[in-house]
């Protein structure tokens, strides 16, 4: 027998799409306004949780497959990662967590770990500002979206001229 987080069970187990989001800073705060822009009145439930709130195990038999979860992803909890999120949400990476991971390589590859077991069908959107983000798109099998503060963007949105461009 092979242990794992919660976090994976429950990634394995949940019959609703995920929705998840790493990085170093601003984790918590982007999950939870992905969570208020996705609650429509009358609409599908969303749960939000992961390395904020509750532990989304305790959930599992709540959540319905036509609901929607939102994961604030660790370093930690992505270390045993071993699928992808429906959509991933990578936010800039610098370094942290030296402690327990050794290495900022080793670090990058746990937030990387997201990214690594999406597919064609998935959405992968990453801060087009920070170059440890954007190499974590390079080898992406999924639909890449980008986000900058900074320049105009292919495809996904940017901020130019006090403003807020998408293209899609």
């Amino acid at each position: 027998a092979r242990l794992c987080s919660q976090t994976r069970l429950f990634a394995a187990l949940s019959p609703a799409p995920l929705i998840g989001v790493t990085g170093t800073k601003g984790k918590g705060t982007t999950a939870s306004l992905l969570g208020a822009m996705l609650q429509q009145p009358g609409g599908r439930r969303v749960w939000v949780g992961g390395n904020i709130g509750a532990a989304p195990i305790a959930w599992l038999g709540d959540i319905g497959r036509d609901d929607a979860v939102v994961l604030e992803l660790s370093s930690f909890q992505l270390a045993d990662w071993e699928r992808g999120t429906h959509v991933a949400v990578v936010l800039r990476i610098t370094t942290d967590h030296l402690d327990y991971h050794g290495s900022r390589e080793a670090y990058v590859a746990a937030k990387g770990r997201i990214a690594a077991g999406q597919g064609p069908d998935d959405w992968l959107l990453v801060d087009d500002d920070c170059p440890t983000a954007r190499s974590l798109a390079a080898g992406s099998r999924a639909q890449v979206l980008r986000f900058s503060t900074e320049h105009e963007v292919e495809a996904g949105a940017w901020v130019g001229a006090g403003r807020l461009y998408t293209r899609l």
